[in-house]
């Protein structure tokens, strides 16, 4: 496919996006994208298998979000091309992802107590 637009953040169901890797491919051919990067939240996708592969004609990126913070700052990082088999990096993007749900736990719980609302986790 020639160059043309792309898209460089794209989350899935992995994480916090309401499409799968297909329904973003047929999305992204549709608005005549010629790449798209899968950045979910921590989490590395299960549907890629390189850095680098091309779906029904629409270059498709392996990449990752990753909370970040370094002096009080807090942000995201975006890394690209990366190797979804990697042990090393599921091993830490699993910890991340830990980190995150103990976190919305507390939140959840503090809801709770301070609104009196009985909500559950598996409400979030």
């Amino acid at each position: 496919m020639p160059a043309g637009y792309a898209d460089l953040h794209l989350h899935t169901t992995a994480s916090d996006g309401m499409q799968t890797i297909p329904e973003l491919v047929r999305r992204a051919k549709g608005l005549s994208f010629s790449c798209i990067a899968v950045t979910d939240h921590d989490t590395l996708s299960p549907d890629l298998s390189l850095p680098v592969e091309s779906i029904d004609g629409v270059e498709v990126i392996s990449g990752v979000e990753i909370k970040t913070e370094f002096d009080g700052i807090r942000g995201e990082l975006l890394a690209y091309f990366v190797d979804p088999s990697s042990r090393e990096l599921g091993l830490f993007l699993s910890r991340m992802a830990d980190a995150r749900r103990r976190r919305m736990e507390r939140m959840v719980e503090r809801c709770r107590e301070e609104t009196g609302v009985p909500i559950e986790m598996a409400e979030v």
